[in-house]
């Protein structure tokens, strides 16, 4: 079973109390139960806000919530030319090297959710890559806990947040990502609406990870 966007942030939210709440003899046996289901494979991609045709290694873990119940979560590494930076984490939708650091960002029902790097001593992959792999347990799903959510919500036109693109649509849309760029302190998101192919952008301070300003069909939605 492959993750979808989000059932990995329930997954986020729950499973680091999981463990937690496990004594350490049951929390041994639950590492025990998350466990590499494919190898490492080395491809060649377009890394959105990083590099076009960055070369990233990537494999798939299975976690074992339940006995009865399993989900398997994509983890990927790669170091960026001319970066002191790497990632190795969860896959996220677009990645921003900053001063100390690489953050990932997913947006999903109109909150962009964030992740750091699990790994800060990032010299050289392959020895990245093995220490994690001593220690892939909670702390995977923990790295995505320290950087408050951004929501969009109350920022964009509702009707753009939502599936078909109206006011009265329940179901969130999954926006596309056009583009990602750093300007003065702020990570700046062009998104598309998958239905209506209207377009928006927003733009997120990377201090608060709060957003500051939003542009919807040319008109500034936020602040008013």
């Amino acid at each position: 079973m492959t993750l979808n966007k989000n059932l990995i942030w329930i997954l986020v939210i729950s499973m680091p109390h999981i463990f937690q709440a496990a004594p350490k003899e049951e929390m041994k046996e639950r590492n025990m139960n998350i466990i590499k289901k494919t190898d490492w494979q080395v491809r060649t991609n377009d890394v959105l806000g990083i590099a076009k045709q960055l070369e990233i290694r990537e494999a798939v873990y299975r976690f074992q919530i339940k006995p009865d119940y399993a989900e398997d979560i994509t983890v990927i590494a790669f170091k960026p030319p001319r970066s002191l930076h790497g990632w190795i984490g969860l896959r996220m939708d677009f990645y921003i090297d900053t001063k100390t650091k690489i953050i990932g960002g997913s947006v999903s029902g109109g909150i962009v959710r964030w992740c750091e790097s699990r790994d800060v001593q990032f010299k050289n992959i392959g020895a990245t890559i093995d220490r994690f792999e001593k220690n892939v347990d909670s702390k995977l799903m923990q790295s995505c806990k320290g950087i408050p959510a951004t929501d969009l919500r109350g920022v964009l036109r509702r009707s753009f947040l939502t599936r078909h693109g109206t006011t009265t649509d329940a179901v969130g849309a999954n926006l596309n990502i056009k583009s990602v760029a750093k300007e003065e302190g702020k990570v700046r998101l062009d998104l598309e609406h998958p239905f209506t192919k209207k377009k928006a952008s927003v733009w997120i301070d990377l201090k608060t990870m709060k957003a500051v300003k939003a542009v919807q069909d040319g008109e500034q939605v936020f602040p008013k």
